[in-house]
């Protein structure tokens, strides 16, 4: 028993000294990591991560951090040896395969470094630069000290120049190989090539007394080049085009004056204005003509402007397109057939080239104005380039290019019309409906249905021209010919918006006004980017026709700015949640498991931060809808905190967006700013109902916000309301229909819905009507059918409600919104002895970019919620603005 107690002693001061040593050890350890609240003088301490882009076997990873106010400082890091090299205000970087990279810096300096050895050279005065030969030469741009410039070529393996003096650019074939440049010798203006494929020779394919070769562009297979010859005579400037064959060593010219069909009163147009390129079979020239008198000359403004009733457009852009004489047409050149036709018109302005360029789809955007939609129907024509035969194929369809794709074999157009996907046969000269009778929805109609009805999308064909469509979850593919039709992902299970990403596509070719369609190849592993429409987490999938959708980075925050190496199965991206600033993340086959290559930002574990979650809660109809709630820093659940809502559209998917705190902010809000200072934060979805914008705003705002009152956590007198733009518009209403709000903050914000209806706004001359009608108001009819939904949805109608004191701000040069519309609340409210104060800032627009100005609206909206909401009374310019 003796024995037992003094076992039992022991143990016991033993486990008494290991508790005291524990506790002197972790009292120790929490004097070291006591955590602080975070300052205003503090937040230059935060950096901006963004990825840019991997080496070809994965092993490197370039990246650059932003401080506020300070340039890009891009990195260069080893994936094993954790080797990096820092280049401040470095920006386009590249890799080459044999382990060499280069970029420039703001300072006019390229960097070239040889990451087998280290070593490391700068070249001050360098404009442009390009490896060639899989990184065997490397050709840049360099000003010499009597500011001409020159090309020099560099041999990289045996560390030889050639330097070619006159050169200010250059253009690399696709398979950098070859290269093309223009100089001056003595009289005579030359085009040189230089080939890269056994050794290295030079060839000249053009010399002329000119003033110079322009514009220097090549096929796609880098069969051939165009460019334009530019020479002067009694009449002015003129252009030519030349047509060079790599493989036959020939060259063509093109001269306006020689051809018969070319118009005498045109001219070709620069390659700035209308892109020179050439067909990817290398037969036909594209390029652009215009009005000679209308080339390079100053606008004329008239003594007395007249608006007709009757004109298609507002006077502004009428004036600008006169007719459409002003706006340079596509022409084509078949330089081996010698035939030269015009493809575009007045009539018929608008173009768009098939993928393989031997048709063209054509239409007039003034067909069916006036209209009041953001992208007005037009009449669609296709041309046939190689006949100029030209016959209509689609009426009154929608301008908007996103609703139209080209199939890669050139065989079908496909465009979205009544709920519906459907091909044209340009062959057969026939359409069909390749989604009728589906009980899928392809567009957002359902949910908002006042908005101009955009489809979910269809990003291109796969290699077997099968058009790929999404529905709000998931990806499908359907065979236009056999009519089959296929669901190869499974998000609609998941509650996850799946989508491809562009990473595995293979780019279309130039379409001129039209939409670039992307082959995706299904045989390969593709990438998905994923979204949960619950969760809110966004990430990446892998998928194949074996595995389907297979995980790769998703879950547990967001996962962003994927890249993947060329030549190995090596993906880099960025991943953050709200509470944990971004980092560089490594995954590579086979288990790509997440490896950890950068985190930024680790002074954020010295102080207190915000965390966030989900919310859930519904609108007045049963519409289940999210929101992102963010809690204070160092929260205390005994403890009832003031809270920040923010609305515009949904915000949900920022659930997890890190956002570094700041006094540098466009919009004078920022997330962290608050959460650090002690508030809730609530980022609510929106449903808007058609004809009823503001009421339906009104609804889901405050069903969010009386969703965080029920959960206890907040203090229900202390909630302010701020939002900016169309969140600004919604700000206005929702405090004249509620008083649940103690203080507000609108910011660029629509007031009168009437007078903002009949506003022109900058946006291509038009009238703010379309705005109204069909886009972000979502009123779906004009004011004069529904004057009563107008006045009803209308702040400035309702301004006599309004208990809530409100600060208002525009920038004196906003093109979006009318900074009068501010005005008109501001003497509104004046006049109904509201408090409010406007500020104006005289140099700013629709955003606040003067660093000062920035500084200065982030410390007034800051001011405004602590006086109201904190009961911080000594702020002096607030009580000198609202003072009884």
């Amino acid at each position: 028993m003796k024995k037992q107690n003094t076992i039992y002693r022991y143990k016991r001061k033993f486990f008494i000294l290991n508790w005291l040593f524990l506790s002197v050890s972790c009292l120790l350890s929490g004097q070291v990591q006591m955590k602080k609240n975070l300052k205003e003088a503090d937040y230059h301490l935060w950096n901006t991560l963004a990825v840019d882009q991997l080496s070809a076997d994965g092993k490197w990873v370039s990246y650059s951090l932003e401080y506020p106010g300070i340039s890009d400082t891009l990195f260069v890091k080893n994936k094993a040896k954790k080797t990096t090299y820092v280049i401040p205000s470095g920006y386009r970087g590249n890799f080459t395969e044999k382990q060499w990279f280069a970029c420039l810096s703001s300072d006019g300096a390229l960097h070239l470094i040889n990451l087998k050895n280290g070593n490391k050279e700068v070249m001050p005065n360098v404009s442009s630069y390009a490896f060639l030969a899989n990184g065997s030469y490397f050709a840049f741009i360099k000003k010499e000290k009597d500011q001409t410039s020159s090309l020099v070529i560099r041999n990289l393996e045996k560390t030889t120049t050639d330097t070619f003096t006159g050169v200010d650019q250059f253009s690399v074939s696709h398979k950098a190989d070859k290269l093309v440049f223009n100089y001056k010798d003595k009289s005579k203006s030359i085009v040189k090539m230089l080939s890269f494929e056994k050794g290295y020779t030079n060839t000249i394919i053009a010399a002329a007394q000119c003033s110079g070769f322009y514009n220097l562009v090549w096929q796609q297979k880098d069969e051939s080049i165009a460019f334009l010859k530019e020479r002067s005579d009694s009449n002015g400037i003129k252009n030519e085009i030349l047509f060079y064959s790599v493989k036959n060593d020939s060259l063509y010219s093109f001269i306006p004056e020689k051809e018969k069909d070319f118009p005498a009163s045109m001219g070709i147009v620069n390659h700035d204005i209308m892109e020179l390129t050439i067909s990817d079979d290398g037969s036909k020239v594209f390029f652009g003509i215009k009005k000679q008198s209308y080339i390079n000359l100053p606008e004329t403004t008239d003594k007395v402007q007249v608006w007709n009733g009757n004109d298609k457009f507002l006077y502004p852009l009428a004036q600008q397109l006169e007719g459409n004489e002003k706006t340079a047409k596509i022409a084509v050149w078949f330089p081996k057939k010698k035939i030269y036709r015009q493809i575009s018109t007045n009539e018929l302005p608008w173009i768009m080239l098939t993928s393989k360029q031997n048709y063209a789809i054509t239409a007039n955007p003034a067909a069916y104005e006036p209209q009041y939609k953001m992208y007005g129907d037009m009449d669609y024509y296709i041309t046939n380039i190689a006949t100029g035969e030209s016959t209509p194929w689609l009426r009154k369809q929608s301008g908007d290019v996103a609703q139209m794709g080209l199939s890669s074999n050139e065989k079908y157009i496909c465009y979205y019309r009544d709920k519906n996907w459907w091909v044209y046969d340009i062959a057969k000269s026939t359409s069909s409906n390749l989604t009728k009778g589906m009980p899928m929805e392809w567009d957002n109609e359902s949910l908002d249905p006042g908005n101009d009805i955009t489809s979910f999308g269809n990003p291109g064909w796969t290699l077997d021209n099968e058009l790929i469509v999404y529905d709000q979850f998931d990806i499908w593919i359907i065979n236009p010919e056999s009519g089959l039709k296929r669901r190869i992902t499974k998000g609609r299970e998941k509650n996850i918006s799946f989508r491809l990403s562009k990473i595995s596509s293979a780019e279309g070719s130039l379409l001129y006004n039209g939409r670039n369609s992307l082959t995706y190849d299904l045989t390969k592993q593709l990438v998905l980017t994923a979204t949960g429409t619950v969760d809110g987490f966004k990430g990446y999938f892998l998928w194949s026709t074996k595995t389907a959708e297979k995980l790769l980075a998703y879950g547990s925050g967001a996962f962003d700015q994927l890249s993947k190496a060329s030549s190995s199965e090596t993906y880099v991206c960025r991943q953050m949640a709200f509470d944990k600033s971004p980092s560089l993340i490594i995954l590579s086959a086979p288990d790509f498991d997440k490896q950890t290559f950068l985190e930024t930002n680790v002074q954020q574990k010295n102080y207190y931060w915000g965390t966030s979650r989900m919310i859930h809660y519904s609108n007045s109809i049963g519409q289940s809808l999210n929101g992102a709630l963010f809690y204070p820093a160092n929260y205390d659940p005994m403890q009832k905190y003031p809270m920040v809502v923010y609305p515009y559209e949904k915000q949900s998917r920022d659930l997890f967006q890190y956002e570094n705190p700041s006094m540098l902010n466009m919009g004078g809000f920022n997330v962290t700013n608050f959460t650090t200072r002690g508030y809730f934060v609530l980022l609510p979805d929106i449903i808007h109902v058609k004809g009823d914008t503001g009421i339906s705003a009104l609804d889901c705002v405050v069903a969010a916000t009386q969703k965080v009152i029920d959960m206890g956590i907040i203090d229900k007198d202390k909630i302010g309301l701020t939002g900016h733009s169309f969140g600004g518009y919604e700000t206005n209403f929702i405090i004249t229909q509620t008083d649940i709000f103690a203080a507000a903050v609108s910011g660029a914000g629509v007031s009168d819905m009437v007078s903002w209806y009949l506003t022109m706004g900058n946006f291509k001359s038009k009238p703010d009507m379309w705005r109204s009608e069909t886009q972000q108001w979502r009123m779906g009819k004009s004011f004069y059918d529904d004057q009563q939904a107008y006045y009803r949805n209308s702040p400035i109608v309702h301004a006599s409600n309004i208990q809530t004191p409100v600060l208002l701000w525009s920038g004196k040069l906003d093109f979006q919104v009318d900074w009068h519309q501010n005005m008109e609340f501001y003497l509104a409210l004046r006049r109904l002895g509201k408090k409010n104060i406007m500020l104006l800032y005289p140099d700013e627009g629709h955003a606040i970019f003067g660093l000062d100005n920035q500084i200065d609206i982030t410390n007034k909206t800051q001011d405004w919620f602590d006086y109201y909401l904190k009961d911080k009374k000594a702020i002096e310019w607030i009580n000198k603005g609202v003072a009884d």
